[in-house]
């Protein structure tokens, strides 16, 4: 699985989330980032039910898609802090925004109630 993410992008539009659960030094959250991105790609690819359909639907352009919510441990092993939307590409994946744990499980039920532990609310 190969996965495309625009750091800067992700650190600086959603900056409050990362904010709402506690971290606030734009470089130390680009570290933590990256490692829990790292740590979820390896995760993925040995229980690739970690990865939870959302159902969205592009509001300018009204198309519809399946995207995958990814968990970010970005302070703790245990417990995910954030969700990273996740696109299907024609060749790779694309990272596109964060959610909080309690938008993604909203997002999530749209498909089917997730049946996961890191997405419990």
């Amino acid at each position: 699985m190969e996965l495309t993410i625009d750091y800067d992008h992700i650190i600086d539009d959603n900056y409050e989330r990362f904010v709402s659960v506690g971290l606030t030094d734009k470089y130390m959250i680009n570290g933590l980032l990256e490692n829990a991105v790292k740590k979820i790609v390896e995760k993925v690819k040995r229980n690739y039910k970690l990865a939870i359909p959302q159902y969205y639907t592009d509001k300018s352009t009204k198309e519809a898609k399946i995207q995958l919510l990814l968990p970010l441990f970005l302070q703790s092993r245990d417990v995910a802090d954030l969700a990273l939307v996740v696109d299907k590409g024609e060749y790779s994946y694309v990272g596109k925004t964060i959610l909080t744990i309690e938008w993604a499980y909203v997002n999530s039920r749209r498909i089917v109630k997730p049946d996961v532990e890191w997405l419990k609310i």
